[in-house]
């Protein structure tokens, strides 16, 4: 059995757009090299929604990461940059990588809201739309040892989603 982690976000403006993405670059990085991790993708979808889907050996995993680092510094941020999000988390029996269709299902009957100080009315509506596009998501892979130093770091920002 493995764990899957999935979560959906909304930025409340474009004017966070750079520092959410730079903020996801160092939990990538981070996430690579956490014992535990199996794989997962990043989604920039469209109007500022961020969809995350990490596979891992077990739950203790992605919490000691959620819980540490850079992703626990950006989560202090979660308040202000997000108008929407929702996580949800299940076992399979299977590594592989769930769709995002899948995931989206999953979010609808399973998912979890956060509190937020400026909730939208879909998140307070409990209202999750489905992915439009998911051709433009991100392969993430654990780091494996003797890769070579410009291959660390596997994310790719295509500047046109980007700034949706």
């Amino acid at each position: 059995m493995v764990f899957i982690s999935a979560t959906r976000l909304h930025l409340r403006t474009r004017l966070y757009i750079p520092l959410f993405l730079w903020h996801t670059f160092l939990i990538q990085r981070q996430m690579r090299k956490k014992p535990g991790f199996l794989g997962g993708k990043l989604l920039a979808d469209a109007n500022r929604v961020y969809w995350t889907l990490t596979v891992w050996e077990e739950a203790a995993a992605m919490k000691h990461l959620r819980d540490a680092g850079a992703h626990k510094r950006a989560m202090s941020y979660l308040q202000k940059w997000v108008d929407e999000s929702s996580v949800v988390h299940w076992y399979q029996d299977s590594p592989e990588i769930p769709s995002f269709a899948e995931v989206h299902q999953r979010m609808l009957e399973d998912g979890h809201f956060s509190r937020l100080k400026n909730p939208s009315d879909k998140h307070n509506r409990r209202d999750i739309p489905a992915p439009v596009s998911t051709r433009s998501a991100l392969a993430l892979q654990p780091y494996q040892e003797g890769q070579s130093r410009s291959r660390k770091c596997n994310i790719r920002i295509d500047r046109d989603r980007a700034l949706l």
